[in-house]
């Protein structure tokens, strides 16, 4: 007990497997290229840090965040559907991908991922609802609409659709966006992408 760090299997009544330290963080490490020859200086990959104030971090999770690119001034009527696409912005870490052509975010690995978007869609007045879906591999998995004005199709104009949702995927699924009305870029649309938790298996 008075070791500055240890594991100890406690067999009175309790049956705690223990593994401590009393000062310092708790690192786990690896290596990306799976050379079974290197010491601890050599592996250069944090996997897990249990800090000594009891916090947990996971060093690598998969992160993408993609700011789209606006539609032009010929985008798809106010009734139709169309992917958000383009792009004034991309960062992809872990294994995440971004396909600004066809609006893809793929993941790497299986497991929960927290989606986060906000983004801004005009469309004219008196037409259809304004739209937002989010889809799993090309199928609508959630949807936002902005409620027409008592009930008709007057208040047109720009809103701000804000959608956060977490959601089991498969290693190579992807997830994508489409609208009704014309979506917007920059500060005004952005979407992240972050894994909680899964196999991660490689």
């Amino acid at each position: 007990q008075e070791k500055r760090a240890g594991i100890q299997h406690d067999i009175n009544s309790t049956e705690k497997f223990k593994f401590w330290t009393s000062y310092g963080d708790i690192h786990f490490k690896t290596r990306n290229d799976n050379n079974g020859n290197k010491t601890w200086e050599e592996c250069d990959k944090d996997a897990l840090v249990l800090h000594h104030n009891g916090h947990v971090s996971m060093c690598h999770m998969p992160y993408a965040k993609w700011i789209p690119g606006g539609d032009s001034a010929t985008y798809n009527s106010d009734a139709t559907e169309h992917v958000i696409d383009g792009s004034a912005g991309t960062t992809t870490r872990h294994g995440m991908s971004i396909n600004t052509g066809n609006g893809r975010i793929t993941v790497p690995y299986t497991g929960v991922y927290q989606v986060d978007a906000s983004i801004g869609i005009y469309r004219n007045y008196d037409t259809a609802r304004s739209r937002l879906n989010l889809m799993k591999n090309g199928t609508d998995v959630i949807r936002q609409e902005h409620a027409n004005d008592g009930g008709g199709l007057s208040d047109g104009g720009w809103k701000t659709f804000t959608l956060v949702h977490a959601i089991e995927l498969s290693a190579n699924d992807y997830i994508s966006f489409d609208c009704v009305g014309k979506h917007d870029s920059g500060v005004y649309a952005v979407v992240s992408v972050v894994m909680l938790h899964g196999t991660a298996t490689t």
